[in-house]
């Protein structure tokens, strides 16, 4: 009895585990998934960087705040004017445009 106990375990050793294949199409779909990843954070860094970067920063520099100082009937509050083309120049070369 116990010799076919390790006959048993013997065996169980000896056999080959299946081998684990695969496909080359998987492999193909898989960088190509990656390529398109890829693909489309590059061209949305790039959209990004040269279309919405440089919009935000010419409205942004367009406008400058300033405040009404309060009164007894009303509340401090913020007021908003254009600026000049000098100042308007000045804060587009101070953020990079």
């Amino acid at each position: 009895m116990i010799e076919e106990n390790l006959d048993n375990s013997k065996t169980a050793f000896t056999e080959t585990p299946p081998k684990i294949t695969r496909s080359l199409k998987g492999v193909r779909w898989d960088r190509r998934i990656l390529y398109v990843l890829l693909l489309v954070i590059l061209l949305g860094s790039a959209f990004y960087w040269y279309e919405i970067r440089p919009a935000k920063i010419r409205h942004d520099c367009s406008w400058r705040k300033g405040i009404i100082w309060a009164t007894p009937n009303q509340p401090t509050r913020d007021r908003w004017d254009k600026t000049s083309e000098d100042q308007y120049k000045f804060c587009l070369r101070d953020h990079g445009l």
